[in-house]
């Protein structure tokens, strides 16, 4: 396998056949797959996770990609949100566990713009399912003209809200700072990829 989805989106992958070797991708790389019995899931996070923690004790983003990593089915690639001692989709009892560490100097101000077109275009998709003439911001309560706004998880917020703090400072500091994912899914609808199923069923 060389591909896998993080955050609903296909990426290259390394696959790891052991610990050792897991590590080694992992920190070269920041990405990296090994396939897991998913009984056997839980304690091995946790074993990840302490190993991240002491070889990385000032940073959170590495530790945080692996306590909190994306599950993906091994046979039918469906991703996991809890977990489980079988894929509840095709019965199969293993699963791939990605460690996907996007570091904070990797965020740019497109990153940024990339989020504002795509909360843009959610915030679109929100109003066309909607019979309302006008909303609120959930920030901070100021009217929303039909159709305006940014669309962030299941809330709305006029763009002095979308954007307070400082996104760019925010995602250097935890790129996930915006939700799990946030930044990769902007940067594939950016590129053509459109937005995540999900994400549209969230609407």
């Amino acid at each position: 396998m060389d591909t896998v989805r993080v955050a609903g989106i296909k990426v290259p992958v390394s696959v790891a056949s052991n610990l050792d070797e897991f590590f080694t991708v992992a920190e070269e790389t920041r990405i990296c797959v090994m396939c897991l019995d998913m009984i056997d899931c839980g304690p091995t996070i946790r074993r990840i996770f302490e190993y991240f923690s002491w070889k990385f004790p000032t940073d959170w983003t590495c530790q945080k990609a692996a306590r909190f990593p994306t599950i993906v089915c091994r046979k039918c690639k469906e991703e996991l949100v809890e977990a489980v001692e079988r894929c509840p989709k095709c019965n199969c009892r293993q699963c791939f566990y990605v460690y996907h560490n996007l570091q904070g100097q990797d965020v740019t101000q497109d990153d940024v713009a990339a989020l504002q077109g795509y909360w843009r275009y959610l915030a679109k998709l929100w109003w066309e399912s909607s019979s309302r003439s006008e909303g609120w911001c959930d920030g901070c309560t100021a009217p929303l003209p039909r159709g305006d706004g940014y669309r962030i998880g299941s809330n709305i917020y006029c763009e002095k809200c979308a954007f307070r703090p400082d996104p760019l400072e925010s995602l250097r500091n935890d790129p996930n700072y915006f939700g799990r994912g946030a930044v990769q899914k902007a940067r594939h609808f950016i590129s053509g990829g459109g937005p995540l199923i999900s994400d549209i069923e969230r609407q």
